[in-house]
């Protein structure tokens, strides 16, 4: 059930404030609008730097593209431990005769997996 927050009480809703106090300083304060279409074009630029090109914080300083790429990545291994188990091995390991195919070096920048699994580093 959707329960709008209460008037005067901003704080049940942080998520949203913070990223509209971003919005408002980083982009609607920082600049001039000539016109609706000039406002739109600087709003999208803005929109895609902080969606593409910016670390957050929350996503242990990586921009939410790596930490998608990371995310999809450590998926994707949980992923392969579920098919092995139901494949009919209870123990979740390969049968005998096949090695499990080996992980990809690290990548210094993503850090999404261990995020993901709890560890940060």
């Amino acid at each position: 059930m959707l329960r709008p927050i209460q008037p005067g009480k901003p704080s049940q809703n942080g998520h949203i404030e913070s990223f509209n106090g971003r919005l408002r300083d980083e982009c609607l304060n920082a600049n001039w609008f000539m016109s609706l279409s000039d406002a739109r074009r600087k709003v999208e630029l803005w929109r895609r730097d902080y969606n593409e090109q910016r670390p957050h914080s929350s996503l242990g300083h990586l921009t939410p593209r790596e930490f998608a790429v990371g995310l999809s990545f450590a998926l994707l291994n949980v992923n392969k431990a579920d098919r092995a188990r139901s494949q009919g091995n209870p123990s979740g390991s390969l049968p005998l005769g096949l090695d499990p195919a080996p992980d990809p070096p690290p990548d210094p920048r993503i850090r999404a997996k261990e995020s993901y699994e709890g560890v940060i580093t």
